[in-house]
């Protein structure tokens, strides 16, 4: 009977109460939803990836070499810590592909010929192994199949060793070694319409590049505990007599290296965002749960008195504030299961996995909960405490008024000339000092966030406009399968719409910097280069060093170099010569780490006259270009800058206007939540003065103005605090993304800062709208004639 008649009093609270609770419980589940979505996310993704790689065998270490034969491989495998060395033979093709106007670019992968359990193995999608020894047959990526339409039958042109063969497609499969789908380079986004993976037979691909007993690209896995390091060394120093690149392990293996970035940039979002939503709710049911035990003085009073004990009474406020945490962890969880789904889709299509099913993770779910009665009980404590330190006899009593005395600002003579209304709102604001902190703390947060959003969308566009519009001027950029000479070139401006055409040279390298030490590219450029703009942080020109390096700002910080500086250049491949070269300046760039070389120096350091292995195009007529260099077989890849723009608008950019939505709603929603639970305390605290303005002969409008201009005054006191922290938080966020494959410039536009204000004082005037609604229902006289 206790708990029942407890249990009635609760409901009516929350029935009394309902709009303010409900703001309330709308935060909470913003908080919970961005807990749930992200940490679902992160934890699935790791296990599919950790499950993904253990079941097929992802590598430890890759190498590189020109050419070796097959017996190396027991040399490797005796190498301590290694416990399985594989070889193959992976060539980059071109594909001919009949929808395609422009040629695609395909990485040849070499796989026994009968259907074993290999390193970085296949899953097959669709069709089958190859019979026989594989003479004509090719599986190709499922990526690239689906967008091409392409099944098990059908014919795939590809230019191989010089030599266009129409290849019969056997399967379509999808492997860890590239779960994403990417050739490398500059590009950052798969591009499934333009690059895929041809594996095919060990035998079949000996014949086309005449490679028989040889192999060109080596996997290994490690044993448990192994030095990766001290295998790296022992490895490269056995293959450097086969033109040995350099090993790598996993971390450095393009693939995984975007995906495990990916993971751990979610590993820091499940705590930041969620927490900041809650703190703000646990601020604001402060707030309430305070003002509600201040009304209900008597309640308790006599509740005390007819044999209710301090515990109980402590309890039924607890259960008021946990019924508010589990509704909004059961409407937090609701939503963050189908934003869980969403996320799954747009990792569907960035990354290839065999399933990525989404799943609701117990764990997600049990700590949304956990999380969000938590908060839900720490601001319920303040209230829990006057409950519990009140007595019977004392709260039988009205509260003592509070004792007022002239502020400091009500000397000042200017005070003294503001309009009535305004100078009762500073006075109401100043005797509230820690509700008015709360309210523009929760509404500053509000403000940081939506800052967040709109920086991250505007630094996407920087990115896009600094790399593919200030920096790669050039519409065709292309590769040859090996180092050509002047007469390439030429051959290239005669070619049908090109208007000119840039030289350019890659060499691999290992720049060495005291103990540290980076793979890189040296790139070299012409000397008098307008294809490709080197800029520096006022996108001022930076011109090609006359005899040293020019190093992009990242590589610089990793290997601690300072113009100049020397460098240690350790070639990869050819003669592999080792050099000491200056370092003459930075530039800033956003996508991968370069260097820079003026490309007859860069020549001259690697023992040739004058050598380029690709080059930049600017064409009047794309198509024809593209068509031309279909037939063209030294090219290994090309790639169109008008493609990479439609590639990087079409997946990145819509993946951030879906997750800058979704904040600047989850923001909305705080500031709409605490300007709206501080406005009814306001109004419930006020009942009586606004009545006797209404007596007094003030209109509506103008009794109105007292509360919503309080509104008002807090949120502008809340946007200075609010951008300087979303500044803050958007500075963080370029640190997060300051990775070796990608990253964020920090600038904020003039138009983030003007819709952060125009959304905050928007949300602000929905909240002020609906408690017009309340002050309307409010009956002046007979407030009037409450008992103080």
């Amino acid at each position: 009977m206790v708990i029942r008649t407890l249990d009635r009093k609760l409901l009516r609270n929350l029935h009394a109460m309902r709009g303010q609770l409900l703001a309330i419980v709308v935060i909470i589940a913003c908080g919970v939803a961005s807990f749930v979505t992200v940490l679902t996310a992160y934890r699935g993704l790791k296990s599919t990836r950790d499950a993904y790689y253990a079941r097929y065998r992802m590598a430890d270490l890759f190498v590189t070499v020109k050419r070796a034969p097959r017996a190396v491989l027991a040399d490797l495998e005796r190498v301590e810590g290694v416990r399985r060395v594989e070889g193959r033979i992976v060539f980059d093709v071109t594909l001919d592909v009949e929808r395609l106007w422009q040629p695609a670019s395909g990485r040849v992968v070499s796989v026994p010929d009968r259907r074993a359990a290999i390193l970085n193995d296949l899953h097959l999608t669709r069709g089958r192994w190859f019979e026989g020894d594989g003479t004509g047959e090719v599986i190709v990526a499922e990526r690239f199949a689906e967008v091409h339409g392409l099944d098990v039958g059908d014919t795939l042109r590809v230019i191989m060793n010089n030599k266009k063969e129409a290849l019969r497609v056997v399967g379509r499969a999808l492997s860890p070694e590239f779960t994403y789908l990417i050739r490398g380079g500059t590009e950052i986004l798969p591009d499934a319409e333009h690059f895929t993976v041809l594996w095919m037979s060990e035998t079949f691909a000996e014949a086309v590049f005449d490679f028989e007993g040889a192999c060109n690209d080596f996997t290994a896995t490690l044993d448990p505990g192994a030095a990766l390091e001290d295998v790296i060394a022992e490895f490269d120093r056995r293959l450097d007599r086969y033109g040995g690149l350099g090993a790598y392990g996993r971390r450095d293996q393009i693939s995984n290296r975007y995906l495990s970035d990916e993971i751990s940039q979610l590993r820091g979002s499940a705590t930041m965002t969620p927490t900041i939503f809650l703190a703000v709710a646990a601020f604001t049911l402060h707030m309430l749960m305070a003002r509600l035990v201040a009304t209900q003085r008597t309640q308790i009073a006599l509740l005390r008195a007819f044999g209710y004990t301090t515990a109980e009474l402590v309890r039924h406020y607890l259960k008021l504030a946990l019924g508010i945490g589990v509704l909004g962890a059961a409407a937090g969880t609701g939503l963050g299961i189908w934003f869980g789904r969403k996320v799954a889709g747009i990792y569907g299509d960035f990354y290839s996995f065999p399933v990525l099913a989404f799943s609701v993770d117990p764990v997600a779910i049990v700590g949304g909960w956990v999380v969000s009665l938590s908060f839900a009980a720490l601001g319920a404590i303040g209230a829990l405490r006057a409950v519990a330190r009140l007595l019977p006899a004392e709260a039988m009593q009205p509260e003592a008024p509070k004792t007022f005395r002239r502020m400091r600002m009500e000397r000042l003579r200017p005070f003294a000339r503001l309009p009535f209304p305004v100078r009762m709102i500073l006075r109401h604001v100043a005797r509230h000092r820690m509700r008015a902190a709360i309210t523009v703390g929760g509404v500053a947060l509000s403000a940081a966030i939506l800052l967040l959003a709109f920086f991250s969308l505007g630094a996407t566009q920087e990115v896009l406009d600094h790399q593919f519009r200030l920096a790669d001027r050039q519409d065709v950029r292309l590769s040859f399968h090996e180092a050509r000479g002047k007469g390439a070139l030429l051959d290239l401006r005669r070619l049908p719409g090109v208007r000119a055409a840039e030289p350019e040279l890659e060499v691999p390298v290992k720049l060495v910097h005291g103990h540290r030490s980076r793979r890189s590219g040296i790139s070299g450029l012409d000397g008098g280069s307008t294809l490709h703009a080197l800029l520096d942080r006022d996108l001022a020109h930076v011109p090609l060093p006359r005899e040293g390096l020019l190093l992009s700002r990242k590589l610089a910080q990793i290997l601690d170099v300072r113009p100049g500086d020397e460098v240690e250049v350790r070639v990869l491949n050819g003669r592999k010569p080792v050099l000491s070269i200056p370092v003459e300046s930075v530039v800033d760039e956003y996508l991968g780490m370069f260097a820079y070389a003026e490309l007859s120096h860069l020549s001259r350091w690697i023992g040739e006259e004058y050598a380029l292995t690709g080059a930049r195009l600017s064409v009047a007529e794309p198509r024809a270009i593209g068509e031309a260099l279909k037939e063209v077989p030294a090219v290994a890849s090309v790639n169109f800058k008008a493609r990479a723009i439609a590639s990087f608008q079409a997946t990145l950019e819509q993946s951030q206007h879906i997750f800058g939505t979704v904040l600047i709603l989850f923001a909305g929603a705080i500031t709409f939540g605490v300007v709206y639970n501080t406005a009814r305390i306001s109004l419930a605290e006020r009942a009586r003065e606004l009545g006797t303005l209404s007596v007094l002969g003030f209109t509506a409008a103008e009794v109105r103005r007292v509360i919503e201009g309080e509104s008002y005054l807090l949120a502008a006191l809340a946007l200075p605090p609010g951008l300087g922290l979303g500044a803050f938080f958007s500075w963080l966020l370029t640190r997060a993304f300051d990775t070796e494959l990608f990253r964020f410039p920090f600038v904020l536009h003039r138009s983030s800062i003007a819709q952060t204000i125009a959304i905050i004082l928007f949300f602000t005037l929905l909240a002020n709208l609906l408690v017009r609604r309340s002050l309307r229902r409010l009956d002046m006289v007979e407030i009037l004639k409450a008992r103080e």
